[in-house]
């Protein structure tokens, strides 16, 4: 066995092309099968990552409203009988 480092580049292009003809003549299905299979289970499995990253975009959304909601209505709490506000104070 040769070492792929000791070839030429001529000699390595053509075996590489060699096997690529090989790999065309030997593959028992024809090639617009194949893609459709591929293609369409890639893009289930990104679907999936899509519809997941949506809900959780949701969620985060959801909980920055709460959090804003709570925030606003802490705000707007009234003062407790005793207590000064820097309004007040002033």
């Amino acid at each position: 066995m040769t070492d792929d480092r000791d070839l030429s580049w001529e000699t390595f292009a053509e075996d590489l092309e060699a096997t690529l003809h090989e790999d065309e003549q030997a593959s028992p299905k024809p090639v617009s099968e194949m893609p459709r299979k591929t293609l369409s289970s890639a893009l289930l499995q990104h679907e999936r990552a899509i519809d997941r990253t949506i809900e959780a975009i949701d969620t985060v959304v959801g909980e920055l409203h709460n959090v804003v909601a709570h925030a606003g209505t802490k705000d707007r709490a009234p003062a407790q009988p005793g207590s000064q506000t820097v309004e007040t104070a002033r």
